[in-house]
């Protein structure tokens, strides 16, 4: 849990370098972050938190959430994220969480959890 502006800077800051990790493009990104107005996207950037709605927190929380599903796999991140997937209605992990839709962050990360559950159980 976020209790200080210090911490809430460091999650945003790590958040953003996940994304640039992810090689998004301007498009992808304002869509994963909920469509931010005018230049708040660079505001944010540039550590300017105050204009950074409760929403595009929990947008950042799920982004990590992701990233740390992934994170054993960064080699594989790349392709995966553009791989289309039945169970993300064909669509790509990435068209999901650039949808502008809060709740396409949570179905990714439900279905990451999903598989990772279904890997342990495979591996025992």
């Amino acid at each position: 849990m976020i209790e200080t502006r210090e911490q809430l800077a460091k999650g945003v800051a790590g958040a953003f370098d996940v994304l640039d990790l992810w090689r998004l493009s301007t498009v992808e990104l304002r869509g994963v972050l909920g469509f931010p107005f005018g230049t708040q996207l660079a505001e944010w950037r540039a550590g300017n938190l105050a204009s950074m709605p409760a929403d595009v927190i929990k947008r950042l929380r799920h982004i990590g959430a992701i990233y740390g599903l992934l994170r054993n796999h960064p080699a594989e991140i790349a392709v995966w994220l553009r791989q289309p997937i039945p169970r993300l209605g064909n669509l790509t992990p990435l068209e999901r969480m650039a949808s502008g839709n809060a709740d396409d962050l949570v179905v990714v990360r439900d279905y990451l959890k999903s598989q990772r559950g279904l890997a342990r159980s495979s591996s025992a």
